[in-house]
């Protein structure tokens, strides 16, 4: 299933250890992480819709 290969794919945060550019790496991880949500969304419906048409 390719919602499997998703599971453990999650961008860890170092933001801490670079002080000067805190704000805006949790700006953009947190964007990737709501952006790789949406995907992992993207590819349950597709595996749904090809479960549905295996069956019909």
């Amino acid at each position: 299933m390719l919602s499997n290969s998703l599971s453990g794919v999650r961008p860890a945060s170092a933001a801490s250890a670079l002080p000067h550019r805190e704000k805006y790496l949790l700006l953009v991880t947190g964007f990737l992480r709501r952006y790789l949500d949406l995907h992992a969304e993207l590819v349950d419906d597709v595996e749904r819709e090809l479960a549905a048409a295996r069956r019909a």
